[in-house]
């Protein structure tokens, strides 16, 4: 007796009948997949969010921070190397920091005062976030499109 096997094979199940020489069906059945992505999430936006999304963006955050702990590290041993570390009680605050790097344009700083500069670039360097955040689309046209002339 030769029997055929059917299948239906789709993006989210599979289908399968099998049937007789007689082209009478003999069995069918399908198997759907459990979805990849968080059920909840989709149901109620309609998109997929991966479930490994959350570990994924933490996994990013770490990493990000470890890198950034890492070249504060690298560059205060340099600025030690060179005598460039100033000590703790030359301490700015950040407008005075800014105010310093303006000051470097046209006078001649001390190494220490480069060296508290170099920690300021390195400590504000990169983006603001890795996170992609939303942008209102509409209020962002406003404000783009209002021009004031005097």
């Amino acid at each position: 007796m030769e029997k055929t096997i059917g299948l239906d094979i789709g993006t989210n199940s599979i289908g399968w009948a099998v049937i007789d020489e007689n082209n009478s069906i003999i069995d069918t059945g399908v198997r759907i997949f459990p979805v990849g992505v968080k059920e909840d999430d989709y149901n109620k936006t309609g998109k997929e969010i991966s479930k490994n999304a959350a570990r994924r963006i933490a996994r990013g955050i770490r990493r990000s921070y470890y890198r950034y702990k890492l070249r504060r590290k690298q560059l205060m041993e340099i600025l030690f190397e060179l005598d460039m570390m100033p000590p703790q009680s030359m301490m700015f605050t950040a407008r005075e920091l800014y105010s310093l790097r303006k000051k470097g344009l046209d006078e001649r700083l001390e190494l220490k005062e480069i060296g508290r500069i170099f920690l300021l670039l390195n400590q504000r360097r990169g983006f603001k976030s890795n996170k992609k955040e939303k942008v209102k689309d509409a209020d962002t046209a406003k404000e783009r499109s209002k021009i004031i002339l005097q």
